[in-house]
C-alpha cells in the first residue's frame, strides 16, 4: 500500500505468486494464492496478517481469481469455473460434442454457505463470444467461452463483466434474467450507445465494471485485439426506460497503447480518477486524472504489473492503522 506520494507504507509477504489483493473495508485484506494456473480460494487476513478464514467456491468447483467482494452484510460474491459437458459447438466452427468453461457467480456467507448463485450458461449463448472464437477454436476445449472478470451488486441489480463477450451486463438477482446489455454482439437487451466516438461496440476484452453511488457505471476498456484503439477508463449514464448508454467521460494516457489483459477503473466522488492499466508490457503504470481528465500523476513498477490499482475508500485502513499493523508483524519476525 503506498501514500499520496508513493511512498510504501505497508506491505505483506506471501508464500509464491500472489494475484488480486485488496482491501476489504472492514479492518481485512484478501489475495489469491496462485500455485499454476489456478488458485484454489481467497486468504483473508487482517492488517497485521493474521489469518482470519479462507475463502472457496461452494460445490466443488475452482475459484475464479478474478475478483471477490464484500457485500455490507458481510456475505462475499465470487465467480468460479462451471465446466459443462457435450455441447454442440458446430454453429461456431467447434465440434458437435465439446466442453465448456462458463462462469458461476456465488454469494457465500463468512462460513461458506452458498446462499446465491447464477450460473451464465446457458444463459448467454455461443453466438455472444463473437470474435473471441477465433481465438478459443484455436486454443481447444474447454472453450472459455465467458471469461468473468468481475461482480458489483446494488440491490436486486448484479453487474457483471465477461471479457470474452467484450461486454458488460446487469442481471435481476431474484429471477437471474439479464436485465441490460453493454458492448458485444447485439441480443434484445443490448443498450444503445450514445456520445461515445467507438459507437455500438465501445469495449474490447474490459474489466472492472462498478456501480457508480449514483447508478451509473464505471469500467476499464482494455480495447484487447480492436486495432487504432487505446485503453480508456470509461463512465456511462444508464437510462434503462430508452434502452440507451450514454458516455459521460473517457481517460486516456498518452504512454498507455495497449493492454492486453487486467486493469482497473476507479472514480471517486469527487471526480477523480485512479486507473491501473494493467498488462502494458514489461512494466506496469497506475495513473492519476483531474475530474476534467487531465493527468495528475503517474506511478510505474518497474519490471512488474499490477492486476489492479485498488484505492483504499470510506477512509478504513488509515495510514495509522496499517502502519501499526507493519509494527506487529515486524515484532513477530
Amino acid at each position: 500500500a503506498f501514500d499520496r506520494s508513493g511512498v510504501p507504507v505497508w506491505w505483506f509477504y506471501a508464500s509464491g505468486d500472489v494475484n488480486n489483493a485488496q482491501f476489504m473495508g472492514d479492518g481485512t485484506f484478501s489475495y489469491a494464492p496462485v500455485n499454476g494456473f489456478y488458485s484454489r480460494d481467497f486468504m483473508i487476513h487482517r492488517l497485521d496478517g493474521t489469518h482470519v478464514r479462507t475463502v472457496e467456491a461452494a460445490g466443488g468447483l475452482v475459484p475464479d481469481v478474478h475478483d471477490l467482494i464484500r457485500l455490507p452484510n458481510g456475505n462475499y460474491m465470487l465467480g468460479a469455473h462451471r465446466n459443462v459437458k457435450n455441447v454442440d459447438t458446430s454453429s461456431v466452427g467447434g465440434p458437435k460434442s465439446a466442453t465448456l468453461d462458463t462462469a458461476q457467480v456465488q454469494e457465500l456467507t463468512p462460513s461458506g454457505k452458498l446462499v446465491w448463485k447464477w450460473n451464465a450458461w446457458p444463459r448467454i449463448g455461443l453466438a455472444q463470444t463473437g470474435r473471441w472464437w477465433k481465438t478459443l477454436l484455436k486454443n481447444g476445449p474447454p472453450f472459455d467461452v465467458n471469461h468473468w472478470n468481475s461482480v458489483d451488486r446494488r440491490g436486486n441489480r448484479v453487474l457483471l463483466s465477461f471479457r470474452h463477450l467484450d461486454a458488460v451486463m446487469v442481471i435481476n438477482r431474484r429471477t437471474g434474467r439479464i436485465i441490460w446489455k453493454l458492448g458485444g454482439k447485439h441480443i434484445p437487451q443490448s443498450l444503445s450507445v450514445r456520445k461515445d466516438p467507438r459507437g455500438n461496440y465501445p469495449l474490447g476484452g474490459q474489466h472492472d465494471a462498478r456501480f457508480a453511488p449514483d447508478g451509473s457505471i464505471t469500467v476499464l476498456d482494455n480495447a484487447t485485439g480492436l486495432k487504432n484503439h487505446k485503453p480508456r477508463a470509461l463512465h456511462y449514464r444508464i437510462n434503462r426506460s430508452r434502452g440507451a448508454a450514454t458516455m459521460l467521460q473517457q481517460v486516456t494516457d498518452p504512454q498507455v497503447d495497449v493492454s492486453v489483459g487486467f486493469a482497473s477503473a476507479n472514480l471517486f466522488p469527487n471526480g477523480n480518477w485512479l486507473v491501473g492499466w494493467g498488462a502494458i508490457g514489461q512494466k506496469g503504470i497506475i495513473s492519476g486524472f483531474t475530474p476534467e481528465g487531465k493527468l495528475a500523476y503517474r506511478l510505474i513498477t518497474p519490471k512488474n504489473v499490477s492486476y489492479r490499482a485498488n484505492p483504499v475508500k470510506g477512509g478504513s485502513p488509515t495510514i495509522g492503522q496499517l502502519r501499526r499493523a507493519m509494527d506487529r508483524m515486524a515484532a513477530r519476525g
